[in-house]
């Protein structure tokens, strides 16, 4: 088990966007991006795997500990600092190369926002709902964790899952299906979550936390537009649309393929490690806070990041998460490489 300060590793990320807006004119304004695709993948390949798994004293001792919190909630200002420098930075610079850098660096780092939300939305703890809501808001999708928590947790690797990828379905199908079906289911939960409570008509409509916080981030979309120009309003959307969207090619790799047997009773079998992909790979482990142990994640939602441990029977993807993204936006190699290592049901029996 690694110690906290470990995963303060994931804040050189942030630390190469800011030395991309720092270079206005020239190859420089690239380095977050090639530090994404290009180094981390090679630092993986040379530093190995982490295939440990914490002990029982370490579970005991470290399953509340804020070391590893802070780590996460630190990512909230860090963040925002970002985006804001960055929307100053584009309304003054609007040249279309220093656009699209600034928005693909801020977006990579506003999808490891999300990653911290996702994990702090899991938390029983009022600051961490708060801190994962003001990340989620600043990627402009604050139903996720609604959907997330409730939904694909329940749905995974069924056909009701819109995040759950079906065989040879490509990124860019999954994409849309994904992102209506995300929305949607959010919005459908909220409402019978709302009706429970006695919510009806308009109420219903204005105490949904989809609106809310739609109506949330557009605020903050106009408050750049007011402190800034409209172009930092429109590339504070376009850096979410970059996060949601790597979001859902992240979500497109945790399953691809992997779908539960529906049983005699026409209910489908309970989750297993084998329904979620997991990558070993020891450092992009630290730089998304270990988001690569999925399985364990989907048996125990609970379980914090720093704990969650890798299984024997779970597929395991042939490289980290930044490689199998540009590797996912071409659908035909991404087939060739991943179909042949979906598990059958006798493989997933066999080695369970």
């Amino acid at each position: 088990m690694y110690p906290a300060y470990f995963y303060y590793v994931a804040y050189t990320g942030p630390f190469t966007a800011f030395m991309s807006l720092s270079f206005i004119h020239g190859y420089g304004k690239w380095c977050c991006i090639v530090y994404v695709f290009v180094i981390l993948p090679l630092l993986d390949f040379l530093l190995g795997e982490d295939v440990d798994n914490p002990s029982k004293e370490e579970e005991e001792l470290y399953t509340a500990s804020f070391q590893y919190r802070l780590p996460l909630l630190l990512w909230l200002p860090v963040e925002f600092l970002l985006i804001t420098k960055a929307a100053s930075l584009v309304n003054r610079f609007h040249t279309a190369t220093c656009w699209l850098s600034s928005v693909i660096s801020v977006g990579l780092i506003s999808g490891v926002g999300i990653t911290c939300a996702h994990e702090l939305g899991h938390k029983l703890s009022i600051t961490c709902t708060l801190f994962s809501k003001g990340l989620l808001l600043l990627s402009c999708f604050g139903c996720f964790t609604i959907e997330h928590n409730y939904g694909h947790h329940k749905n995974v690797a069924t056909e009701s899952d819109p995040t759950t990828a079906r065989r040879n379905e490509s990124f860019y199908r999954f994409l849309f299906r994904a992102l209506f079906g995300v929305i949607r289911d959010a919005w459908r939960l909220e409402n019978k979550a709302l009706r429970r409570r006695g919510y009806s008509g308009i109420s219903l409509v204005i105490g949904n936390r989809v609106l809310q916080d739609t109506f949330c981030s557009l605020i903050i979309g106009l408050a750049y537009c007011f402190l800034f120009g409209w172009k930092a309003m429109c590339f504070f959307f376009a850096q979410a649309l970059v996060a949601v969207s790597l979001l859902q090619l992240v979500n497109y790799i945790e399953h691809y393929g992997l779908m539960r047997r529906r049983l005699a009773n026409g209910m489908y079998e309970p989750v297993q490690v084998y329904h979620s992909w997991d990558a070993p790979h020891k450092l992009t482990n630290l730089m998304q806070f270990k988001l690569q142990r999925h399985s364990d994640h989907h048996m125990e939602p609970l379980r914090p990041y720093q704990l969650l441990r890798t299984w024997e029977p779970t597929p395991k993807l042939p490289y980290a998460y930044p490689t199998m993204m540009v590797v996912a936006l071409f659908p035909w190699l991404y087939f060739r490489r991943m179909n042949p290592l979906i598990p059958t049901r006798n493989d997933c029996f066999l080695n369970n």
